[in-house]
C-alpha cells in the first residue's frame, strides 16, 4: 500500500489519474512502467481505478450494485451463479455484509455511509481481480 499526501490543489489526483492511464487531452512527458514493462492497454485493462467521487446508482442496494457490475464486467464464459458467488466473496472481504441489502443512497436519498459507499466503489474494481488498484 502506498499513501500519497499533499495539500489541496497539489496534483495528487492528477498524478494518480496519469499513472492509471486515464488522463486524456493532456501533454505528458516521461515514462510510466509497471514492473519494468511500459504501461500498455493490456496493463490498463488489468488495473482497477477508483475515482475520487463515487459513481453509483443511488436506488440500488450494495449487493445489486456489485452483481450489476459483475454481470457487465466479468467474462461471458463465467456463469451468472459464479459471478454472484464472486460478489459474495467481495462483500465479505470489504466488510459490507451488514449493509448488503441497504440502498446506496445519494444527496437526496439516505443510504449507506460514506465509508461504505467508498468500499462499494473499491469492490466494483476488485471484481475484475486487478493486479493493481489506483
Amino acid at each position: 500500500m502506498l499513501a500519497l499526501l499533499g495539500p489541496s490543489g497539489s496534483g495528487k489526483t492528477t498524478l494518480l489519474t496519469a499513472l492509471g492511464g486515464r488522463l486524456s487531452g493532456a501533454h505528458l512527458s516521461g515514462t510510466i512502467t509497471y514492473n519494468g514493462k511500459p504501461f500498455s492497454n493490456a496493463i490498463k485493462r488489468n488495473t482497477g481505478f477508483v475515482t475520487q467521487d463515487d459513481v453509483l446508482y443511488p436506488h440500488l442496494t450494495v449487493q445489486e450494485t456489485l452483481v450489476y457490475t459483475a454481470l457487465l464486467r466479468l467474462p461471458r464464459t463465467l456463469t451468472k451463479d459464479h459471478k454472484v458467488k464472486h460478489v459474495e466473496s467481495v462483500i465479505k472481504q470489504l466488510g459490507l455484509s451488514k449493509c448488503r441489502d441497504s440502498i446506496i443512497g445519494g444527496s437526496l436519498l439516505r443510504g449507506v455511509s460514506g465509508g461504505e459507499r467508498k468500499r462499494v466503489s473499491i469492490g466494483q474494481e476488485m471484481l475484475i481481480n486487478p493486479s493493481l488498484i489506483v
